[in-house]
């Protein structure tokens, strides 16, 4: 299956356009939530490895995993209390920017972060090293107040 590095980077930068994208909108910047990090880590590395959305590319597939677990079980298997959890899931040949990647998610489909029944994030990014293209998938998982 290969071997991913996870881009801290990246993902600090699709964390602080999320933020500015709420602020904009007047609501609250989301907290960083270890829980929901772990739950973002585990799928985002899963997804880099599998190239997951060339298998699965419509938007129900993309959100559950192999063994058939949702963002909401994953987070809830994270530690994260039951709450309402929503999830984005952005993938992509590595050398587009972050601020490409957030444009894209927020163009289409998405699970939007400006919904007020967030207050909670963990954003984690992984870079396939190999075999194959350079390749990227970052995971965004949004949870409500527990």
């Amino acid at each position: 299956m290969g071997t991913a590095t996870e881009d801290a980077g990246y993902a600090q930068e699709l964390f602080r356009l999320t933020n500015e994208l709420r602020v904009q909108a007047g609501l609250d910047p989301l907290v960083e939530d270890a829980r929901l990090l772990s739950s973002a880590r585990d799928y985002a590395h899963f997804v880099v490895l599998s190239q997951w959305w060339k298998t699965h590319p419509y938007v129900p597939e993309i959100h559950c995993g192999a063994d058939c677990r949702d963002m909401y079980n994953r987070a809830v298997d994270a530690g994260y209390p039951p709450a309402y959890v929503g999830e984005n899931v952005m993938w992509g040949s590595v050398g587009r920017t972050a601020e490409q990647a957030f444009n894209e998610m927020i163009q289409g489909f998405y699970e939007d972060p400006t919904d007020p029944r967030f207050s909670r994030v963990g954003i984690v990014c992984y870079v396939r090293d190999e075999p194959g293209p350079a390749e990227y998938a970052c995971v965004q998982v949004l949870g409500a107040a527990p």
